[in-house]
C-alpha cells in the first residue's frame, strides 16, 4: 500500500496511474533485483516511495523508487557528481526500473533537532563542500535541470493570471526582477543541490550528510532560498524576522554573500516555490509568509 502523502503528490508526474497500480509488482521486481528485503516505508513521503531494506547477510540500505522521468535521472546524476563524505553513498541503481539503492544513515536525525544559528552555520558549511563546476560531460549537462529553465514558471504565473494572480503583484513583480537581474549577470555558476533544506541534512554514523540532491546548475545565490523557507513550521514562528535576520547574517559570514544579494535571491526562491504551490493546488500562507517578510528586510 501506497502512503497517502505520496499518492497526493506523485500525481504531478507523466505514466503515475500506470505505476500505481503496478507498485506491488514493481515492488517485487526491485527486491528481486537489488537482492534486498523492503520493510515498512519512512513517513511523510512526497515524490518516491523510500524504505529502509535489508541485504540477505543483513546489511542496511535503504531503497528509493519513483516515475521514472528526467527528475530522477537528475537526481542519480547529482549523487555521482556529489559523491564523498558528506553526501549519502548510492550504491546500486536501476533507472529502467526508477530505483536505486543507498546507505543507510543512522540515526537520520534532521537538522530541525538543532538551535537555529547551530542549524544554519552547518548548512553553510556543507553548502561549501558541496559546491562544485558543472559537469563538463554532455550528457551529464544534458540530465540536469537550471535555474533559468525553473525560473520560467514565473513566465507561466504572469501569463496565466496576469497581475491578479494569487501570487500579490508586488512580490511576482519583484521576483521577476531579481530573477532577470542574476540570470543576466549571476555571481558564480556551480552544480547547486537544487532542495538543500533542513530535512535533506541528517545526522548519520559519518557526521551531517545530504541527501536527495536534484543537481541544478546555476547562481549560487538561489541554494539559499530553500533553507531560509524551511522547516516546514518555520513561518509560524513569533519571531521569524528575526530568525531571518540571523541566518541571513550567518550566510553572509559563512559564505562571504552581500546580505541584498541574499535577500533578494530568497525572495525569488520563494516565489517561484509559491507558484509551485499553485500549480499544486496547495497554495497557502504558508506559501507567502516568508516571502513577504524578506521584503521587509
Amino acid at each position: 500500500m501506497l502512503p497517502q502523502s505520496l499518492l497526493k503528490r506523485i500525481v504531478v508526474f507523466e505514466g503515475w496511474e500506470d505505476w500505481v497500480r503496478d507498485f506491488p509488482q514493481r515492488l517485487k521486481a526491485c527486491e528481486a533485483r537489488f537482492r534486498v528485503r523492503v520493510l515498512a516505508p519512512y513517513q511523510g513521503l512526497s515524490y518516491h516511495y523510500v524504505a529502509p531494506a535489508l541485504a540477505e547477510n543483513g546489511q542496511p540500505y535503504v531503497l528509493k523508487m519513483g516515475v521514472p522521468n528526467r527528475e530522477m535521472a537528475a537526481e542519480l546524476t547529482a549523487l555521482k557528481l556529489f559523491a564523498g563524505p558528506s553526501v549519502v553513498k548510492l550504491l546500486d541503481e536501476d533507472l529502467e526500473m526508477g530505483a536505486w539503492v543507498l546507505e543507510r544513515l543512522e540515526p537520520a536525525t534532521p537538522l530541525t533537532h538543532l538551535p537555529d544559528d547551530e542549524a544554519t552555520r552547518i548548512a553553510a558549511k556543507l553548502m561549501t563542500n558541496l559546491w562544485q563546476d558543472p559537469p563538463s560531460n554532455p550528457s551529464d549537462l544534458d540530465s540536469l535541470p537550471t535555474v533559468e529553465k525553473w525560473s520560467k514558471g514565473l513566465a507561466e504565473c504572469r501569463k496565466t493570471f496576469g497581475s491578479h494572480g494569487p501570487i500579490p503583484e508586488v512580490l511576482l513583480s519583484r521576483a521577476e526582477y531579481h530573477f532577470k537581474e542574476f540570470l543576466s549577470t549571476p555571481q558564480q555558476v556551480k552544480l547547486l543541490h537544487g532542495d538543500l533544506h533542513h530535512y535533506n541534512i541528517l545526522l548519520s554514523q559519518r557526521g551531517y550528510t545530504i541527501i536527495d540532491p536534484k543537481g541544478l546548475i546555476g547562481d549560487i545565490g538561489y541554494e539559499l532560498g530553500t533553507f531560509l523557507r524551511n522547516p516546514m513550521d518555520f513561518w509560524q514562528r513569533d519571531n521569524l524576522k528575526t530568525l531571518l535576520e540571523r541566518r541571513i547574517a550567518i550566510f553572509s559570514e559563512m559564505l562571504g554573500f552581500e546580505k541584498n544579494y541574499i535577500i533578494a535571491w530568497a525572495i525569488a526562491h520563494c516565489v517561484l516555490s509559491a507558484w509551485w504551490d499553485v500549480e499544486e493546488g496547495v497554495l497557502g500562507p504558508e506559501s507567502l509568509i516568508i516571502p513577504q517578510t524578506l521584503a521587509t528586510l
